[in-house]
């Protein structure tokens, strides 16, 4: 094996057995808020657009979560 295959061999080991979300080292990551993200890009000028949302969601889970985004921004 070349050592570029050994350290990639590492790398992998590391991750499944440490740094992976089984591993003893995972830190999930911080996400933000979706109506702080919303509320951020507003400050800025953006307008955020929800596009296709019931690709992700139910229609019921869309009409309880539509009033913080609309108020968001």
């Amino acid at each position: 094996m070349s050592e570029t295959g050994m350290e990639q061999k590492y790398i992998k080991e590391a991750f499944d057995t440490i740094l992976g979300e089984s591993g003893g080292f995972y830190v999930p990551p911080a996400r933000p808020q979706l109506t702080d993200f919303i509320a951020d890009l507003r400050r800025i000028g953006v307008v955020p657009v929800l596009a296709h949302p019931l690709k992700d969601m139910t229609e019921q889970e869309l009409r309880s979560i539509l009033p913080a985004l609309v108020a968001a921004g």
